[in-house]
């Protein structure tokens, strides 16, 4: 090969490199949003007595979150509406809402997330782990939440479940002189939505 289509092809490839490049850091780079269907989306919880088992759920009432892949880094939040938690018992759930969550003070719970541990998939099943704060009845608890993460054809659907010690965050122990309640409730969430590069 001559000196000057050696030198040629070598600029070409090198040009090809460093396009591919620039792309791939593109591709890296891209910010996803990430808006939460609250019809579809739940929060479960579940506790227990010396005598029951006790479950109910509560409606989603938004969440809205931007990430950046690359860099780690997510923000926004998830909204809970208090009021809407019902466990199937008018009674249990009027002293739920009136003497633990005091639902007409506190109605609204809310996860914000400011950072994510672990690599996202842009399409099948992920793990990744969320790091955040839940602010409940009025008090900032910090959290790191184990998500896993399924998309498929713009839709994105998330789980994470944990332990809530309310009576330790400073709520009302429902225990009487004929129930002892447990001390936690887990809480089991399934985020249901779509995501979407941000342009």
């Amino acid at each position: 090969m001559h000196k000057r289509n050696f030198a040629g092809f070598a600029k070409a490839v090198s040009l090809s490199f460093l396009f591919a490049c620039i792309a791939l850091t593109a591709a890296t780079a891209e910010t996803l949003s990430v808006v939460a269907d609250p019809v579809q989306s739940h929060v479960y919880f579940s506790t227990r007595d010396n005598v029951h088992a006790i479950q109910g759920s509560f409606r989603v009432k938004d969440g809205n979150f931007i990430l950046d892949p690359a860099a780690h880094t997510i923000s926004g939040a998830m909204s809970v509406d208090v009021p809407t938690g019902q466990s199937g018992s008018h009674m249990r759930d009027g002293k739920m809402q009136s003497d633990v969550l005091e639902s007409g003070k506190f109605p609204v719970a809310t996860f914000t997330a400011n950072g994510f541990e672990g690599e996202l998939a842009r399409v099948g099943d992920s793990h990744v782990r969320v790091h955040g704060t839940l602010r409940i009845h009025g008090s900032d608890h910090p959290m790191v939440l184990d998500f896993s993460v399924h998309i498929e054809g713009g839709n994105l659907t998330a789980h994470t479940s944990f332990p809530m010690p309310y009576i330790d965050w400073g709520m009302k122990d429902m225990s009487n002189f004929m129930f002892h309640m447990e001390k936690n409730v887990q809480i089991d969430v399934d985020l249901k939505g779509h995501i979407q590069a941000q342009k």
